[in-house]
């Protein structure tokens, strides 16, 4: 199994939150063992104007030169000349500069867009698909929620936060349904925003995470094993089991409560 892209922007914050980033600040095109990464695409005229690809592929090497991903087809997220590539990179590495090539035909040519990222070594305490494997125990699926809106038309809020970015917004609950697209989206607090005064009912598809009930179960996990316990001491403070399922039970606690500002940051 392999981390759904549409979530890596939950586990990198879950991660935050539970101060699991390491002790290595990273560059921006920098990444631990066995991230996910989002690899993204423009492919564009001589003018600089997107153009659709005709047969688009991305190639994948690691640093010691093997050919990794051979010839896979880009995800096309619905936007012109736009291309995105997930690629987990394997818990042993290799650390070093791994190099990507975008290719695809554009006017009878082929066009190539090469780019590079480092690996280093992990110094975090779970993977993003153990962090993804727990968030998933507390996942909601909602199915056509009826979004409440401002007095002025333009701001619709779900009742849900923390969202997959894969949410569906639409006009009917019927088949018929028109999907719609707000201006912005604030995934975390479930608000969506438009320009103009919309003047009708919004329906909301999507998958919503409870962070809290996710941070518990971390809590658990570090009561129960003592090696990711002693890796997760912070500050040179020792915790004891108590204090792990004191946490966990604070968390629950909190679990059934929407405003994401309370969620407890330990560093």
């Amino acid at each position: 199994m392999s981390v759904r892209s549409s979530m890596i922007w939950i586990i990198n914050l879950l991660r935050l939150k539970l101060n699991d980033e390491g002790v290595t600040t990273l560059d921006p095109d920098q990444y631990y063992t066995g991230d996910s990464i989002k690899l993204t695409c423009e492919y564009a005229d001589l003018w600089g104007s997107p153009v659709e690809p005709i047969s688009p592929s991305v190639n994948i090497w690691d640093p010691n030169g093997i050919l990794v991903v051979d010839g896979a087809m880009p995800n096309e997220p619905g936007v012109i000349g736009l291309r995105h590539y997930v690629y987990q990179i394997p818990e042993i590495g290799p650390e070093g500069v791994w190099r990507v090539e975008f290719t695809g035909r554009i006017d009878n040519n082929v066009c190539r867009y090469p780019m590079e990222f480092e690996v280093v070594t992990s110094k975090r305490i779970w993977t993003d698909e153990e962090l993804q494997n727990l968030l998933d125990l507390h996942r909601i699926h909602i199915r056509r929620e009826m979004l409440s809106k401002s007095a002025d038309g333009k701001t619709y809020y779900s009742k849900y936060t923390m969202l997959e970015d894969d949410i569906t917004i639409w006009d009917l609950i019927t088949s018929s349904a028109r999907m719609i697209t707000p201006t912005s989206s604030n995934l975390v607090d479930g608000t969506f925003t438009f320009d103009i005064n919309q003047n009708r009912n919004y329906y909301l598809d999507g998958k919503s995470y409870n962070i809290h009930n996710t941070m518990a179960e971390c809590m658990e996990q570090l009561a129960m094993d003592s090696g990711r316990a002693r890796i997760w001491e912070r500050g040179g403070v020792k915790y004891t089991q108590y204090d792990y399922f004191e946490m966990a039970k604070y968390h629950r606690s909190l679990a059934g409560v929407r405003s994401t500002k309370l969620i407890k940051t330990y560093n």
